[in-house]
């Protein structure tokens, strides 16, 4: 199956043809998180071209689920679940691991704020922390993911994964941890 390589731009554009063409009336409010859902899959997959092609599927299974939905429980966390589905089953489908992390391209976004007069230490520190998150487990990089890189709160985060609340805190403690502990070594080496 070939799919075609699109961006969050694109993607929000096809939906708003979508919704010209067929009338759906979230169509519009799917559009608001694309960019969350290229974010979230990207950083389950370490995949970018990936991720944008599994944020688009997402987009088309929650488009179809629309019709047959009451309406109720349509929400954001209702829509990074199939997000974190579509994901889970395409690692699922690979047969090896992830091309190298240098391949990977970061889609971390600075705030505005960010200086680049502070210069080389904090973009290191950066891409240290990104590379740390990429080397954990699924299950940690999915919850910290959410929570500390799109903002959920640990309630969304655990609908989004379909876990109880307090695993997905558990995780998240784990994950923090993790990350914390490989920042260490690697100042101590």
């Amino acid at each position: 199956m070939t799919r075609q390589q699109i961006n969050p731009r694109q993607l929000e554009a096809r939906i708003d043809d979508i919704d010209e063409r067929e009338g759906h009336a979230h169509a519009a409010v799917l559009g608001q998180w694309c960019e969350q859902a290229v974010r979230l899959a990207y950083h389950i997959t370490r995949d970018r071209e990936a991720a944008l092609d599994l944020s688009q599927e997402a987009v088309i299974k929650a488009m179809n689920a629309l019709p047959s939905h009451d309406g109720a429980g349509i929400g954001k966390a209702w829509f990074m679940r199939i997000v974190v589905n579509v994901c889970r089953d395409w690692l699922r489908h690979q047969a090896v691991e992830r091309r190298a992390r240098d391949d990977c391209k970061s889609v971390v976004v600075l705030p505005p704020s960010f200086d680049p007069a502070d210069g080389l230490q904090r973009r290191e520190l950066l891409e240290r922390t990104r590379r740390a998150m990429l080397d954990l487990p699924l299950d940690y990089r999915e919850a910290l993911a959410l929570v500390a890189v799109e903002g959920f709160s640990t309630r969304e985060a655990a609908i989004a994964l379909n876990v109880p609340e307090g695993t997905l805190r558990w995780r998240l403690s784990e994950a923090r941890a993790m990350v914390k502990a490989e920042l260490q070594r690697q100042d101590n080496m």
